[in-house]
């Protein structure tokens, strides 16, 4: 096995919306906040409920919140 296969370091990432409760929109798998921020960009970009949705979307890592797109 190639040892830089076996120490690669991920984390989920959910790109999520309030609607009475936190609802996933897209599951981001990346090695770093800015490397998620940036998939989650283009999501949100590319989505116009996201866009318009008039209340929270949020990018969260576990219960951390990594960026608030209003």
């Amino acid at each position: 096995m190639d040892a830089n296969i076996s120490n690669i370091n991920v984390a989920e990432y959910r790109l999520m919306y309030f609607w009475g409760a936190w609802i996933t929109s897209k599951v981001i798998i990346a090695e770093t906040d800015a490397e998620a921020i940036f998939d989650a960009d283009a999501v949100f970009a590319n989505s116009t409920n996201l866009k318009n949705w008039r209340g929270n979307v949020v990018l969260f890592c576990g219960n951390r919140k990594v960026k608030i797109y209003n």
